[in-house]
This record gives structure tokens, sequence and C-alpha cells, in this order.
């Protein structure tokens, strides 16, 4: 019976052995500890208060009042896992702090800390994510190209004031959100006298006939026609001639032949234009003596003329001598 009890002793003492070294087993020597995601290691600054007594009594202190305040940072050093006490003379030295206050300190505090985790540049931490994010900066200036969007403000590149003349003061981009100020031109010379009023046009006129008449206008520099200036035609391959008048106007006439570009040379030069299939408005259905709608054109010569005073002479004549013999039958 004792020697049962004796095992089963043992057996529980081992077994609280075990438990008692697992739960003592050092954690820091496995153990490394892991920043937040996105995160870095940092290490937190401290800021304590030396706090002075001011009743002293049976070695008790029964009261006390504040002292100086200071606000300590702790660093890291060749152990990124922990983050350091400063040394005593870096509080004496940077902190400025007495021998009192730096025992004081040391008493308070520990030698070091475990490291937090901080939101690198650009980046903060998010307590209800768990995790750094990055920050996201929004335009706030109205001058800008992205107001109240995403990413940096960008505006448009920098203007330069125009030149042309005539033109009134006015504002161009600076290229950095702002604006800068133009001067009004110069007035704008009249230039009117010096302008060209040459004209050289070739145009068409769609008959009520089935023709088309080409027509040439040839004005010079000054305004004025320009007579007797050669003017070839072409219409689909056919060629006419034609001279301009004093107005500086020539014009030949063609059958129609359907759409087609037409051309007028002149002095090496040649001016086109394209006749379309646009019937003249006021044609009629059928037409009798004068087509409406032609051109007017110039007398057709003497011997036109001639033969219509013979032909009146002629019958005059005729008129004549048959009365006469009517009369002498009577």
């Amino acid at each position: 019976m004792k020697k049962a009890l004796f095992v089963l002793g043992g057996a529980a003492l081992t077994f609280m052995l075990m438990v008692v070294i697992g739960i003592f087993k050092p954690v820091n020597a496995t153990y490394k500890p892991q920043p937040l995601p996105n995160c870095v290691f940092g290490c937190e600054s401290v800021t304590w208060t030396h706090k002075i007594c001011t009743d002293w009594h049976r070695g008790r202190c029964r009261d006390w009042e504040d002292g100086k305040t200071f606000t300590v940072a702790y660093t890291k050093s060749e152990d990124q896992n922990h983050c350091h006490r400063p040394s005593d003379s870096s509080l004496k030295n940077d902190y400025g702090m007495t021998n009192d206050e730096r025992n004081a300190f040391k008493d308070d505090n520990n030698e070091w800390k475990n490291p937090i985790s901080v939101a690198p540049e650009g980046w903060y931490l998010d307590k209800k994510l768990n995790k750094c994010v990055k920050e996201v900066e929004i335009c706030t200036d109205e001058n800008a190209t992205n107001y109240q969007e995403e990413g940096n403000c960008e505006y448009n590149e920098a203007g330069q004031c125009p030149t042309a003349c005539g033109l009134e003061a006015s504002e161009v981009s600076n290229g950095d959100g702002g604006w800068m100020q133009c001067d009004a031109t110069a007035a704008c010379e009249d230039s009117t006298p010096n302008q060209s009023k040459s004209d050289r046009r070739l145009s068409f006129n769609r008959l009520c006939n089935m023709e088309v008449e080409l027509v040439f206008n040839y004005i010079d520099d000054n305004g004025n026609g320009v007579k007797d200036q050669e003017i070839k035609f072409y219409y689909k391959g056919e060629e006419k001639i034609a001279k301009t008048n004093e107005s500086g106007r020539a014009g030949v006439t063609y059958g129609y032949k359907g759409e087609a570009d037409v051309e007028a040379r002149f002095d090496g030069d040649t001016r086109t234009t394209k006749v379309s299939d646009i019937q003249p408005s006021n044609c009629p259905a059928t037409t009798t003596g004068q087509v409406l709608g032609a051109t007017t054109m110039a007398s057709t010569g003497l011997f036109t003329d001639s033969l219509v005073s013979i032909f009146g002479i002629a019958g005059s004549l005729l008129a004549a001598v048959g009365l006469r013999r009517y009369g002498k039958k009577n």
C-alpha cells in the first residue's frame, strides 16, 4: 500500500514539474514578434512625471506632488525585437534629468519594451482593420483639373499670352493652379487697301434647253476686268475657246452631257468646278420661242441681219406686183 502511494506521489510530482516547466519556459528564446500587415516596427515614447514626496512619516510618504514631466523615446538597438530604454547618460544629457529623476524613471519604467506596429510614411494605422492602410490624398484645389479626385492636384500647363493684334487683356494658366495676366495687344492696322480684289473663278449655269453655259470671270488685283484673255474650256473632253470681254467675262455653251468636272485654262493656270444635274426652277414643261432661263446673248452678226432685210424687201415687192395686176383685171 505504501509502495503504491509512493509511486502515485512520484507520478503526480513529475506531472506538476512538467506543467511548471511548460508554463515558465522562456518565451523570448523562440518568439519573434511580427508587425501588423503593411506596418513596420517602431518604438513608443513614454510620458513620465517625477513624483516628489512632501510628507514623510515613519519611512513612508503620505503625500506627493508632481515634479517635472518628461517624454522619453525608447529606441531600437541591435535587438530589433525590443525597444530599449535610453541609457543613464542619455537621460542626463539629452533629457536633462537629475540623479534622483533618473533613478525614479528607471524604477518606474522597464529597461526594454516590446516594439509596436507603426505606419510607414504615406500610410496610417487603421485600428478597425488592424493593419496599415495607404493614405489617399484628395485634391481640394478648385483650380486643379482633378478637383475632388484622388491623387495630387494637377494643373493645366503654363500658357503663353496671345500676341495677335486687337486683343483685350486676358488671363492664362500659370501651370500652378493660378492665373497670369496678359496685357491687351496693339490695335490691328487697316489692311483693306492692300487686300487683293482679284477674281479668277469658273462657274456654270444649267439652261432649260438641256444646255450648260460655262462662265469664267477674270478680275485683276485692282478689281478691273481683264479683256481679251483667251480661256480654254473643257467639258467631257470637248474644248471650246472664248476671250474675255471688257468686264473680264468669257462664256461658252455646251449641250448637257451629264454631271462632270469642267475646267477653264489660262496663262498656265487652271480653275475647275463640277456641273451638277440641278435643273433651273423656272423652266416650263414645254417651251416656245426663246428658251427661258438662257443667257441673253449679243447680236449674232451682220450676215443674219442682212438676210432678214433681203427677205423683207422681196416680200414687199411681190405684194406690190400682185396688187397692180389685180387692179388691171378689174
